[in-house]
């Protein structure tokens, strides 16, 4: 499409170049000019152009009428930043039976007299004018006929557009028909060409290919929003939870330097390069969440690039159980894995169709994801998973169970690699027995733990505990109950940044870090 306009604009810029020269033509010229042998040749011209003037100045006001227009169309494209209206017009007049193919039939009927022949010198070529009466008369009305078509365009009346492409493409291409029919008759008995017009063409064509390239960017963007916007309602659709929030913010809170003893650690080298599972146990706050956030940038940093390799991770929360459910982890695994691909796996495209209805998308089932995961993993030579804090994932129902039994079974599957933290739990820990493990210490010393290395942040809570007014303890007081649970956890922001706090906060506070 973006081609056929091009070529039709550069067709009616060079008729109009070549109907000013006709019309400039000076009337003293004289067959002096040419070689003797064409002498005779050159009279019988110049008694011919004589009457031919008339016509001359009607094709090419018709001509230059048709170029307004279509330079018209050309600027509106052109300052469409999204073209997402003007894409639609486009196809409308561009399609079989609409105007921009017929102009483009009509003109090339004018452009393929204008070609000269071989042989022919171009003098001899200039003065020959091609057409009589009636082709001419044809020629401006299958030029008129297009170019009110393409009026309705510019007025971007698309539905008027339709119903009159509609109403006079079969009549409009009948008498095209018959022009082509005429054109081919006169042709064959007029040998004479117009003066050579490559020169004034090229011209034309390096000041005006932009044309093409244009609508076919509006285009290219318009389709690269429309996969954009699709492709981020299918990975929401998975599961709208994004973890990336929360790992920027862990990093964003890091002192330089924490965790590189973590990283440098024969345990890590191993897992990364050898490995199956990594397991990281430690004590409530020793920094195991701050720990993770780092294998994690270690791995984006690294890995990040290379489309060979899947990185998915989950921040887990005892307060966010309601999206701790084992499809929900499972399907955010899902989203991740897929969202690291230049476009989205077809089979979760299908899985996407499948669950599409008239009556709205329905949700994936577990058995739903269980069966797209390993195919989306299996499109890369090795995948690290992260989990943290697998402690903080109720185990009532059975969730963190069959999560991490689907998570072996995802191992078993494809080249998975797993890292994962946990408070020392019984159950978990027997989980990981046979797993390469690195105990997570804290130091010995107050406010100066070896993995955490936070900066003091400000202490936000939880919306949905609600402060009690008739029942406080101070700052001071707490930190000592934690001081004397902990041991020696860095717990001093408490004080600094909350005089006194109600005791179901309290309550929650020290449930956390016991």
């Amino acid at each position: 499409m973006c081609s056929k306009g091009t070529t039709v604009y550069i067709q009616a810029r060079s008729l109009v170049e070549h109907s000013t020269f006709f019309h400039t033509l000076p009337p003293t010229w004289s067959p002096h000019t040419c070689d003797l042998q064409h002498s005779s040749k050159v009279v019988g011209y110049i008694n011919g152009v004589s009457g031919s003037t008339k016509e001359r100045k009607r094709l090419r006001e018709s001509v230059r009428a048709c170029e307004q227009v279509l330079q018209r169309i050309m600027d509106e494209v052109d300052d469409c930043e999204e073209g997402e209206g003007w894409s639609e017009m486009i196809k409308v007049i561009d399609a079989p039976e609409a105007p921009l193919a017929r102009l483009s039939a009509a003109l090339s009927i004018v452009q393929s007299k204008l070609q000269p022949r071989r042989g022919v010198k171009k003098v001899t070529s200039a003065v020959a004018w091609p057409f009589n009466d009636d082709e001419v008369d044809k020629l401006l009305a299958a030029i008129e006929r297009e170019k009110s078509l393409l009026g309705l365009a510019l007025n971007m009346d698309c539905l008027r557009l339709v119903q009159e492409i509609r109403k006079t493409a079969r009549d409009n291409q009948k008498q095209l028909d018959e022009l082509i029919d005429a054109v081919k008759r006169s042709s064959d008995e007029n040998e004479a060409q117009l003066r050579e017009v490559t020169g004034g063409l090229q011209r034309v064509e390096e000041s005006q290919k932009d044309l093409g390239d244009k609508i076919h960017g509006l285009h290219n963007r318009h389709d690269h929003q429309e996969i954009a916007v699709k492709r981020r309602a299918i990975l929401d659709w998975l599961t709208p939870v994004d973890y990336a929030i929360r790992h920027s913010n862990l990093i964003n809170r890091q002192q330089e330097g924490t965790g590189t003893w973590l990283l440098n650690s024969d345990e890590y080298k191993g897992w990364i390069e050898t490995g199956s599972t990594l397991f990281c146990p430690g004590i409530p706050g020793a920094g195991k969440t701050i720990l993770t956030s780092m294998v994690v940038q270690d791995l984006v940093t690294h890995y990040g690039g290379d489309e060979n390799t899947g990185i998915a991770y989950v921040y887990l929360d005892y307060l966010r159980q309601h999206e701790q459910k084992v499809e929900d982890l499972l399907a955010n695994i899902l989203k991740q894995l897929s969202g690291c691909r230049s476009s989205l796996p077809s089979e979760l495209n299908d899985l996407h169709k499948q669950h599409a209805g008239k009556r709205g998308v329905t949700r994936p089932s577990l058995q739903d994801i269980l069966k797209v995961l390993p195919c989306v993993a299996a499109l890369y030579s090795r995948v690290f998973i992260i989990i943290d804090a697998l402690d903080e994932c109720d185990d009532s129902d059975g969730s963190r169970t069959q999560f991490l039994r689907e998570l072996k079974n995802l191992q078993q599957k494809c080249n998975a690699k797993l890292f994962a933290t946990s408070r020392h739990i019984p159950d978990i820990i027997e989980e990981f027995d046979g797993s390469a493990t690195l105990d997570i210490q804290r130091s010995s010393t107050w406010g100066k733990p070896v993995a955490v290395g936070f900066r003091t942040p400000s202490l936000i809570w939880p919306k949905h505990v609600p402060p009690t007014s008739h029942l406080t303890i101070s700052g001071a007081d707490l930190a000592a109950q934690c001081a004397s649970t902990t041991s020696g956890i860095h717990i001093t922001h408490f004080t600094a940044t909350l005089p006194c706090i109600g005791v179901i906060m309290f309550c929650q506070i020290r449930r956390r870090v016991t």
